[in-house]
């Protein structure tokens, strides 16, 4: 079994980018999200290029942190899954409550933007 991780990197104006890797459960999803609340960043983008499942329970745990994210006046948002995660968010209709991005680098210049209040930033 592929080991599960998760990598925070932080970008200006409270936005960070959380890379998921292997398998995704809820307490995974809760560790990562909470990593990035205690370092004040409340916009977050998710990657899921590296994992490679996502459970039923880290799914419901999406949808609950993005309403903790929210209430802070943030946002969660995706980079376009693959594979199995794709298929996931198809059958639980997660295109329709997140932001899904094309890249990384999309969803990270949306989100500084918003967050920032300016349509300026560029990668």
């Amino acid at each position: 079994m592929a080991r599960s991780s998760f990598r925070v990197q932080l970008y200006p104006h409270n936005v960070a980018a959380i890379r998921f890797k292997g398998s995704i459960d809820d307490m995974l999803v809760v560790r990562a999200v909470e990593e990035c609340l205690n370092r004040e960043c409340h916009w977050l983008v998710l990657d899921f290029a590296e994992a490679t499942h996502a459970n039923s329970t880290a799914i419901s745990r999406l949808l609950q942190q993005k309403e903790t994210v929210q209430n802070k006046g943030g946002r969660i948002t995706f980079v376009e899954p693959s594979g199995n995660i794709s298929i996931v968010f198809d059958m639980m209709g997660l295109r329709e409550v997140f932001t899904v991005y094309n890249t990384i680098e999309d969803a990270l210049r949306d989100l500084i933007n918003q967050s920032s209040g300016t349509r300026k930033i560029q990668f």
